[in-house]
């Protein structure tokens, strides 16, 4: 859906901070300023509240079009705003889950925009997939997939590790290219199609066929090395090359190693490609037996420990 179809857009109030009263922000009159910065919810300041000026509504989204572009945050009280920015008021009631879902989708979109082309004119017609309700519906909590004892493992002097090369773990090929145009002519089904994405765990969309099996990790070549871990079988598009473990290998392995390779994405860029001799060359650092094997168990108690893994085990 386009955005104008979702939320009512209007500029926001569009004053100037110097020309505010900055206080502390535990004054009782103080309220939020947002500017176009993108961290601390796009606030710069606090000011006193100005009774001859308009405010921006409470519950409401705040879109920076220019600097930080699209810079995207929910507001649950009055503010004011600096220049160019948007302000987002849903047609229909919405969930503070589902705003701040539209929140992380526009920011997503940042990368149409540049200092040369702002999204001030566009912004409206920006297409979001509709919220399909999954949280609320769901009824789901977050507090329900963590452990309840505290974490069992932590990395301690007594545990082994050794640098190994990702050829060392892995044998390391690329994956049968299923070309886009291929893809559109298949029925929807199960297996993945995993592009050069980084995002989603590389996943495009769903199909019926299949060319590679699961249980391994992925990694794209194209730019940045993006690697995730494949439970079921898979499509691929080019540039997705295929790493199959030399050991014993789980969902817990596929996030402990995926986590380790992508630590080294700052490596890549568009010059510089992750290509197979690159990621083949790849050290990390890895818990061993006392035979120098990979610790599988230790990975997993680890992982298994940590917050939120009860997720993993409705997906294996």
């Amino acid at each position: 859906m386009k955005l104008k179809e979702l939320f009512n857009l209007k500029y926001g109030v569009n004053k100037e901070l110097i020309n505010m009263v900055v206080c502390d922000e535990k004054h009782p009159n103080a309220k939020p300023f947002v500017s176009r910065k993108s961290s601390n919810q796009g606030i710069s300041a606090y000011v006193l509240e100005d009774e001859t000026s308009k405010i921006n509504l409470k519950n409401s989204i705040s879109v920076a079009v220019s600097g930080s572009v699209l810079s995207s945050f929910l507001h649950k009280y009055e503010y004011y705003s600096g220049r160019d920015i948007y302000i987002l008021t849903p047609i229909k009631p919405m969930s503070d889950v589902e705003m701040i879902f539209y929140c992380k989708i526009i920011n997503m979109n940042k990368f149409k925009y540049n200092y040369g082309r702002q999204a001030n004119k566009t912004l409206g017609d920006l297409e979001v997939p509709k919220f399909n309700g999954f949280f609320r519906d769901k009824n789901i909590k977050l507090e329900d997939y963590k452990v309840d004892e505290k974490p069992c493992i932590t990395f301690n002097e007594s545990t082994k590790y050794k640098i190994f090369e990702l050829q060392e773990l892995f044998d390391i090929t690329g994956t049968k290219t299923t070309k886009p145009d291929d893809i559109k002519k298949m029925k929807k089904g199960k297996y993945p199609y995993i592009t050069t994405k980084s995002s989603n765990n590389g996943v495009e969309s769903y199909h019926n066929f299949y060319t590679e099996n699961g249980n391994v990790l992925t990694i794209e070549s194209a730019v940045l090395g993006f690697c995730s871990y494949q439970k079921e079988n898979f499509t691929a598009s080019d540039h997705v090359e295929k790493l199959k473990p030399k050991f014993t290998f789980n969902i817990y392995c596929g996030i402990y190693f995926s986590t380790l390779i992508n630590r080294h994405n700052f490596k890549f860029n568009y010059g510089r490609k992750a290509n197979q001799e690159r990621i083949k060359t790849l050290k990390i650092l890895v818990p061993i037996t006392n035979n120098e094997e990979v610790n599988v168990d230790y990975i997993n108690k680890y992982v298994k420990s940590l917050r939120f893994s009860k997720v993993l085990e409705t997906v294996e």
